[in-house]
C-alpha cells in the first residue's frame, strides 16, 4: 500500500471522527466512558472541527505529494504512536471506558499501515 493511500484512509476516517464529535459528542463522550458535560461536550464539538480541518488538510496533501513519502509517512506513524500510547496510559489509570479501545486499535492499525509503506 502506498503512503497515498494510507492518507486517503486517514482522510476518511478523520472526517467520520470529526463528524461524530461534533454533532453526536453526548455519544462519543459516553462510548470512552466521559462524564457529557456542557464543558466536555462544548470541547468535543471543538475537537470535531479539529478533525474535520485535519481531513481535509490530508485530503489535499495526498494530491499534491509523491506517492511514497517517507516523510510523510514517518509524521503520520510517529503521531499514531503517541495517541496508542496515550490512550494505553489513559485505560491503565481508569480515566476512559473499554469503549476507548476501538480508537486505540484504530490508531494502532493505521500506524503500522503507515509503517508498512516505509518497507517498499
Amino acid at each position: 500500500m502506498t503512503t497515498t493511500i494510507m492518507v486517503l484512509i486517514a482522510s476518511v476516517l478523520t472526517l467520520l471522527l470529526g463528524s461524530l464529535f461534533l454533532f453526536a459528542p453526548k455519544k462519543m463522550l459516553s462510548d470512552w466512558g466521559l462524564k457529557d458535560t456542557d464543558e466536555a461536550k462544548v470541547m468535543s464539538r471543538r475537537l470535531g472541527v479539529v478533525f474535520l480541518g485535519f481531513s481535509q488538510l490530508l485530503y489535499w496533501i495526498s494530491t499534491i505529494m509523491p506517492t511514497n513519502s517517507k516523510e510523510i509517512a514517518i509524521g503520520a506513524a510517529t503521531l499514531l504512536g503517541i495517541l496508542v500510547i496515550h490512550g494505553l496510559v489513559e485505560l491503565i489509570r481508569g480515566n476512559v471506558s473499554k469503549g476507548f479501545l476501538v480508537s486505540i486499535v484504530v490508531d494502532t492499525l493505521l500506524s503500522l499501515g503507515f509503517l508498512s509503506t516505509l518497507l517498499k
